[in-house]
């Protein structure tokens, strides 16, 4: 933890909790969505109101293992309209024949959207390159794993970092910096390699850190994406799009 708020480590997930936001990002067949009723319960114990919820995610890798409620959108949807009570707006970005974006936002919030600058940055990547992926397995032994994993938090210059390697593979790590949090969790079985990285790090220009975390990992092929608030855009914050 820091002075801004709290980082836990869940397995393959990271959740950050702050005085005024909660973020929980997940992996697997975690049923992310079952958290929301005890947060609803909480804020009302609290006298607490709800602003925001988002929940976004990528169409799933292996749609076939996932349980309720997220065996599709429309499920997911209808448990936060039904079962939440958030009766928000859904979308979907890209297309449905390749790589897809999944939004649903509910929104009551009262303040300017000028007055925020959050943004977030997630990169997802795909068929990892062998070389980048060994370093993420125990087999070739805990001291010189965490030497080579080093490496990864040269990405992070200034951050608190904690992290955890699983046994026989698999790697989480959380950033903290000031209020910004870094999260990398690493699947690194050849058959199904992944990496994701997120950030809500404030600079100018985002090009040369989405570079440096794709020349780590060399993936075959990643997704990105980059959520700005009004507040962020009017900052003139750089939208990393030219990164060829």
């Amino acid at each position: 933890k820091n002075e801004y708020f709290d980082s836990y480590l869940l397995s393959e997930s990271s959740l950050f909790v702050y005085k005024h936001k909660v973020l929980l990002k997940t992996c697997g067949t975690t049923t992310l969505l079952g958290c929301v009723p005890p947060l609803v319960a909480y804020t009302k114990k609290f006298d607490l109101k709800f602003e925001w919820i988002g929940y976004t995610r990528k169409n799933l890798s292996f749609p076939q293992y996932q349980v309720y409620p997220h065996q599709n959108f429309n499920q997911e949807v209808n448990y936060l309209k039904d079962t939440c009570n958030f009766d928000g707006e859904a979308y979907i970005l890209g297309p449905l024949s390749g790589d897809h974006w999944f939004i649903y936002v509910w929104d009551d919030c009262d303040r300017p959207m000028a007055d925020s600058q959050d943004r977030t940055l997630n990169v997802m990547m795909y068929d990892l390159d062998d070389e980048a992926t060994q370093i993420f397995w125990k087999k070739q032994g805990p001291r010189s794993t965490r030497l080579s994993i080093s490496q990864l938090w040269e990405l992070l210059p200034g951050a608190k970092t904690h992290d955890y390697l699983f046994d026989p593979c698999g790697y989480s790590l959380n950033g903290l910096l000031f209020d910004a949090y870094v999260t990398i969790h690493v699947t690194p079985e050849n058959s199904f390699s992944y990496a994701s990285f997120e950030t809500n790090v404030r600079t100018e220009s985002y090009v040369t850190l989405v570079r440096s975390v794709i020349a780590f990992f060399k993936p075959k092929r990643f997704s990105m994406t980059f959520f700005v608030d009004e507040g962020a855009l009017l900052a003139k914050t750089h939208i990393p799009t030219d990164l060829v």
